[in-house]
């Protein structure tokens, strides 16, 4: 195709830009050199405008407008000048290929450095310094939570409104008139007390509603803090006798804890460390829980489920404080002595000697842990099979309890309250023989303990548990006053009266020694002498209210005064829970 003479000068002149050197300088560059005074004079020729490079057309596409209208390179605009015609696409892209500098080929076969090195062990050395770096790695992997989120846990539908009312309130409203009723605060606030004071108050109702509270407004991602606000939540519940709603709560969380969503395969493509179901069991969810767990099936009037769920409980615990015990722990490597180990690898081998005596010492905390635990269900589990009538099975089982070995002498260690329990379950079930027995053990074991702080000197002697010296002298008391000897009963109460100032137990089993024999008066003014001194803590004892009110019906028919004098002074002091039957007033 024939081009017009326009184009062709246009063409001639970019050619012979081409052709000069490539040292020429540019106009910039001439700037510059007649700002610095340079004596070099500037260049005479002038340079038509060169196209920009950066502008890229596509040519494909001019060509197909020439194809399509071949008349398109006659049709030139006569008003715009020749310095500002546009250059021809094939002429654009030779000149910006010219001016793209190629950077050089990458050389892929360049050897790399060797790393640096400590010290090069011997080549028979078996130990391997990478490896330490390697189970940090490893430990850290395993040691690291999995990341659980459970918004299942905070909804406000998990929970049941609490009643704004309780049997005590019921009671002064049918008794007492409104002038000579006392306030109680049955709305549960909770926001202007702090928690040490609701606990110490009996404040169940407020506690309850707290734990809700702080729950609904807690991030699923802590659920730590979440389940230990349920276990706060249930056991006030608990505590406020509202069995049924405890059991539907407790019902509502265990589907969360129990529901399919959470994975139960390890999180790491290794396949190391715990699963998040497994981590969560582990780890997070309060013993007291799985306890509360099992008592729902006493609610539920299921007394042999509650054994068997309490059975479960011992079992497991013995479980982990054997794998607490003897953990499975990896074979040392063996190093010749000969072979000495670099810096690196020096450290190293001590930080994993200090993760092996941390995880020794984690072990020991674990299976103490475990051990105590089992101790304490063992504990409900006997006070189970006492409400039975299964006295037997209860000393049974809590005889092991009583002489457990110990791991840093030889011989077992002996718990004198434990065999003072022993003996109260025989006493109760009516075997005076076996009850005496125990009881004498106690007394041997507690001179034993005495005769060796005396050996030790005035250090052990102010070390000693004034509770255990008092524990021989109740449990020969508790004897005699089974053996019908109310008056050695009562001087060994008076003497444990007089050497402790609030042994409330005492003060009640003394009436009880007075009652034995006919002093009623004595005895009742004895129970009203302690009420009156620590009316906060008596007022929440249920033995003794029941004790107190069965000898105000014992004395004269004016009993119902003194119930209800009983019932006002109850109702300032005795907070949320109360069983009101203690009281023997009819609802």
């Amino acid at each position: 195709m024939d081009s017009d003479p326009l184009t062709q000068s246009l063409a001639q002149a970019v050619s012979e830009v081409q052709d000069e050197p490539a040292e020429q300088p540019s106009e910039a560059g001439q700037a510059d050199e007649d700002l610095l005074g340079s004596e070099t004079p500037p260049s005479a020729l002038v340079e038509p405008d060169v196209p920009d490079p950066f502008v890229v057309d596509d040519g494909d596409d001019d060509d197909d407008d020439e194809e399509s209208h071949p008349d398109n390179d006659n049709l030139a605009p006569p008003s715009v000048p020749e310095d500002d015609e546009t250059p021809a696409a094939e002429d654009e892209i030779a000149l910006a290929q010219s001016a793209i500098l190629e950077p050089p080929p990458l050389d892929l076969d360049k050897p790399v450095p060797p790393p640096p090195v400590d010290a090069e062990p011997p080549s028979g050395l078996a130990y391997d310094e990478d490896a330490g770096d390697n189970e940090e790695d490893e430990s850290s992997e395993d040691d690291e939570p999995p990341e659980l989120y459970l918004p299942g846990l905070i909804l406000p539908t998990m929970f049941l409104p609490i009643p704004n009312t309780d049997p005590l309130t019921n009671l002064l409203v049918k008794y007492i008139p409104p002038e000579r009723r006392p306030t109680r605060d049955v709305s549960g606030e909770w926001q202007h007390t702090d928690f040490h004071t609701l606990v110490m108050t009996n404040s169940w109702r407020a506690l309850a509603r707290m734990a809700r509270d702080r729950i609904v407004a807690s991030n699923p991602g802590d659920v730590g803090l979440i389940l230990e606000l349920w276990s706060l939540r249930l056991t006030s519940l608990a505590r406020l006798r509202l069995f049924n709603q405890t059991s539907a709560e407790l019902a509502n969380l265990w589907a969360v804890l129990t529901s399919p969503a959470i994975p139960a395969q390890p999180p790491s493509p290794a396949g190391r460390g715990l699963s998040p179901r497994a981590y969560l069991w582990a780890r997070l969810v309060p013993f007291e829980l799985e306890v509360l767990h099992a008592k729902a099936r006493y609610w539920a009037g299921d007394h042999m489920g509650y054994v068997d769920a309490l059975c479960a409980l011992v079992a497991r615990c013995k479980r982990k404080a054997r794998e607490a015990a003897a953990p499975r722990a990896a074979p040392a490597r063996q190093k010749p002595e000969a072979a000495p180990l670099g810096e690196k690898a020096r450290a190293r081998e001590e930080r994993r000697l200090e993760r092996e005596r941390a995880k020794l010492k984690e072990h020991e905390r674990e299976r103490e842990m475990w051990k105590e635990r089992g101790a304490r269900v063992c504990l409900i589990l006997a006070s189970q099979l006492c409400e039975m009538k299964e006295y037997t099975s209860a000393a049974k089982l809590l005889l092991p309890l009583a002489h457990q070995p110990t791991t840093s002498a030889p011989g077992s260690l002996t718990s004198p309250h434990i065999l003072a329990a022993i003996g109260r379950i025989h006493l109760q079930a009516g075997d005076l023989g076996r009850a005496a027995a125990y009881f004498a053990q106690v007394s041997a074991h507690v001179a034993e303990l005495a005769s060796a702080r005396a050996d030790a000197g005035a250090e052990a002697e102010a070390e000693a548990d004034p509770a255990l010296a008092n524990l021989s002298a109740m449990c020969d008391a508790l004897l005699a006053c089974a053996e019908g000897r109310f008056d050695d009963a009562e001087r060994a109460f008076v003497a444990l009266l007089r050497g402790e100032g609030e042994a409330h137990v005492a003060t009640n089993n003394l009436a009880v020694a007075l009652l034995g024999q006919g002093r009623l008066k004595e005895g009742i003014y004895v129970l009203e002498q302690a009420l009156r001194q620590s009316p906060a803590t008596l007022c929440a004892a249920e033995p003794f209210l029941f004790n107190l009110s069965t000898l105000y019906e014992l004395r004269s028919n004016t009993a119902a005064d003194k119930k209800r004098e009983l019932l006002t002074e109850v109702s300032k002091w005795a907070g949320d829970g109360l069983r009101t039957a203690c009281l023997k007033m009819p609802t």
